[in-house]
């Protein structure tokens, strides 16, 4: 037979766990233990190995019990002889491991029953082992009690009125080693009032596509709101109601949370939300100012984009610099260079021009009107010798949609060429005239 300490075999976790297999008559004994009748080995590739069950001889320890020891142990004794072998086993002894309580929740309701209002107390522990007791407190004196036999849950009436505090409530649960408190629980319901707002939020993955919008009614009073969302006028059904006549509609935390998951031309309108009490049919409605949604996407420059854009400003840079200092050296030579770091900066608005198909809708007008701008100028200029000066300008883009209502500035660098032709300096020597006279024909030659 086997034998336990404790006994019975009842203990919580962490106690110590010692099984005895016990054999009245017999010598040269060998002994075998089974949990829930698989054999108990010293094997490290046995199943039971993280349970740490080490049988020693006819006795079975755990230092540590946990909820994963609990179950049926059983033992077979035997003795091997040359002629003869014999076994005895024993019968199942069924090991029982309770566990710890938890510090128990409190938490009510209310729900209105004819012109009358009821609480509901609830308290509850997430764990531990039943049998327990629980017993609730109203401003320190005890107002009921229930013992929880298959569960950890119990449930207490009070009475409740609208506005009023009626006190506060503490909740015990007690077994046979444990006797817990919850924090305390001021008994108000205030009723639902002020004027909501409908907060929105969109969410864009990561090449900037609008994939879904939250929308959060926002209430500053009421304890137990009921909350109803409508599109353009029309109302869009609560879980508790029916199915939603909009699938790509969802609704969370008790309706306070609307989400669009599939956001189309037709989702697109104004949302209003609205808040009652929801202990009571009757009780007023308010509701939210309309807010927009419509289906909007973020313009955003990639970083390729940028780095072209910032290449081909330096190398412009470089060959104005590059030019400028030929001329000063050789200006006939400067002049063929200038003319191929022209040739040069119309290859860099054309590639202005294919950037800007790729940008934001108002970026890429305004680069292309540079562009042609800066072209026509250009096309004007026969001089030789033109002079070429860059700005940046910060481009400020506002108004653009996707936050509701309000607006938001996306600053743009870009860079402005502007050719500004100057007078060349050679028609300018052509244009000097000799100003002397000759002065030895009149003084050396005088009048015979």
């Amino acid at each position: 037979m086997v034998t336990s300490d404790p006994d019975p075999p009842i203990l919580y976790e962490g106690l110590r766990l010692t099984l005895t297999c016990d054999v009245t008559k017999g010598s040269h004994l060998s002994y075998t233990w089974f949990y829930n009748r698989q054999e108990v080995t010293s094997s490290p590739t046995s199943p039971l190995t993280p349970l740490l069950l080490w049988p020693v001889g006819n006795t079975l320890v755990v230092e540590r019990v946990t909820t994963k020891h609990a179950g049926n142990y059983s033992c077979i004794a035997g003795t091997r002889m040359q002629t003869n072998s014999r076994f005895s086993s024993s019968r199942e002894i069924t090991v029982r491991v309770k566990a710890y309580l938890s510090v128990p929740q409190i938490s009510f309701t209310i729900s209105k029953e004819g012109s009358s209002y009821r609480g509901n107390v609830t308290c509850r522990s997430s764990r531990g082992t039943p049998p327990v007791t629980f017993y609730l407190f109203l401003d320190d004196k005890e107002v009921g009690s229930d013992v929880a036999t298959e569960s950890l849950v119990a449930w207490f009436p009070v009475a409740m009125v609208p506005g009023r505090d009626m006190g506060a409530v503490r909740c015990t649960v007690e077994s046979d080693a444990q006797r817990l408190t919850s924090r305390p629980l001021t008994l108000v319901v205030v009723p639902v009032g002020g004027s909501p707002k409908v907060d929105v939020e969109y969410l864009y993955r990561v090449d900037s596509k609008m994939v879904a919008a939250r929308l959060q009614c926002l209430l500053s009073l009421g304890t137990f709101p009921f909350f109803s969302w409508s599109l353009n006028g029309f109302p869009l059904l609560h879980p508790s109601e029916g199915d939603s006549s909009h699938p790509s509609h969802a609704l969370a935390d008790g309706g306070r949370t609307l989400f669009l998951t599939e956001i189309t031309l037709e989702d697109s309108g104004y949302y209003r939300c609205r808040a009652r009490d929801s202990y009571d049919v009757t009780s007023a409605w308010v509701e939210s100012q309309p807010v927009l949604v419509r289906v909007t996407e973020v313009a955003t420059t990639t970083i390729e984009v940028m780095a072209i854009v910032f290449c081909c400003f330096l190398m412009l840079t470089l060959a104005g610099g590059v030019a400028c200092v030929m001329r000063m050296l050789n200006r006939q030579r400067g002049v063929c260079v200038f003319r191929i770091w022209s040739l040069f900066l119309n290859v860099s608005l054309s590639v202005f021009r294919s950037l800007s198909l790729s940008l934001p809708p108002p970026l890429s007008q305004t680069l292309l009107q540079a562009a042609s701008r800066e072209r026509e100028r250009q096309m004007k200029d026969d001089s030789a010798n033109i002079s070429a000066s860059f700005q940046i300008h910060f481009l400020c883009l506002t108004s653009l949609p996707g936050q509701g209502s309000s607006k938001w500035t996306l600053p743009v660098l870009t860079v402005m060429l502007r050719i500004r032709p100057l007078r060349s300096q050679y028609n300018r020597r052509d244009e000097i005239k000799p100003n002397f006279r000759p002065t030895g024909s009149s003084q050396n030659n005088p009048s015979m």
